[in-house]
């Protein structure tokens, strides 16, 4: 009793994501609100003259589940509080000197996702062995798909252009028996193109314009081939069988979208695509051919999902 009595001191809190109609990417980092939630560390200062209990700094960590990279890091005394705004898919611990565990959170997108992320895990627990495509994965350890890929309820390509966090990628998923990993630029038409990259590969993108946006080192360009997107569907054996879509190509998702031909493959159930880089008009334009093409949608802030309803 008196060891839980201390842990009532030392809390993990977690924040819901805000809900936003829209997000204006050039402040949104700056500002006060979170568009994936908030998980919070905080040791309350000690009263009395009485000594804490566990020998001091103790550690906030939070880990992700996918890589086992930490994400973030603090030291923490009483009195101090710390807090990560990138809690998707990731542990959070409150660890003592010995690294011993004090506290415990973990993200599970049902209680701690976003409007997307929960609607994609209630999709996937109801369409189990789904079969569908994340493209512009990163290194795979952050994304509407992860939880459900990693409990085995969906099945996925992972597509991923850039080198470096292509290997990241494949070291992340080597041995899954349910994805299967491919590095490719993936374009409307599949024609040879410029890629820019620059910092941690984040934004790396086809569009200079946004790369040079969000750059945190020189620009780095490289002429590679591509693969349209429909080519890929049905290299990949999925023209008939293709479940859900998820992309995250840094301001060509509305292209890729409106790309697909329903002449050659069958509309996903689900896709789930970048918003945030779309101005206003692109944003109407590519809900308006969703709803065309028998999809209901729904803007979280960063990502807008689409649900087809009708056949």
């Amino acid at each position: 009793m008196e060891h839980n009595s201390y842990k009532k001191m030392i809390k993990l809190k977690f924040t819901e994501p805000a809900t936003y109609t829209s997000y204006d990417f050039d402040t949104l980092y700056t500002s006060n609100k979170n568009p994936f939630g908030n998980i919070k560390a905080e040791i309350e200062p000690m009263d009395l003259g009485i000594e804490f209990p566990y020998e001091l700094p103790l550690l906030f960590q939070v880990v992700s589940n996918v890589s086992g990279n930490i994400v973030y890091s603090s030291k923490m005394f009483p009195g101090c509080w710390a807090s990560c705004g990138l809690p998707d898919d990731t542990t959070a611990f409150i660890k003592d000197h010995n690294e011993n565990i004090i506290a415990k959170w973990e993200y599970d997108p049902l209680l701690h996702g976003d409007v997307c992320a929960k609607l994609f895990m209630c999709w996937c627990l109801n369409n189990r062995g789904a079969k569908g495509i994340a493209i512009g994965t990163y290194d795979g350890s952050s994304g509407e798909w992860v939880s459900p890929l990693s409990r085995g309820l969906i099945e996925a390509y992972l597509v991923e252009a850039s080198d470096d966090q292509y290997k990241k990628l494949e070291r992340n998923y080597e041995g899954s028996p349910n994805c299967k990993t491919i590095q490719r630029l993936i374009t409307t038409d599949g024609k040879d193109c410029e890629f820019f990259e620059s910092g941690d590969g984040a934004s790396n993108s086809v569009f200079k314009s946004h790369v040079e946006k969000n750059k945190t080192s020189d620009l780095e360009i490289t002429l590679k081939k591509t693969t349209s997107l429909n080519d890929l569907i049905i290299e990949i054996g999925l023209e008939k069988d293709l479940k859900w879509l998820h992309l995250d190509v840094e301001g060509l998702d509305s292209e890729l979208i409106m790309s697909l031909d329903k002449e050659i493959i069958n509309l996903p159930d689900i896709i789930i695509y970048e918003s945030l880089n779309l101005s206003q008009d692109v944003k109407k334009q590519t809900i308006g051919w969703l709803e065309e093409n028998g999809y209901s949608c729904k803007e979280c802030g960063w990502n807008t999902i689409a649900h087809k309803t009708n056949e």
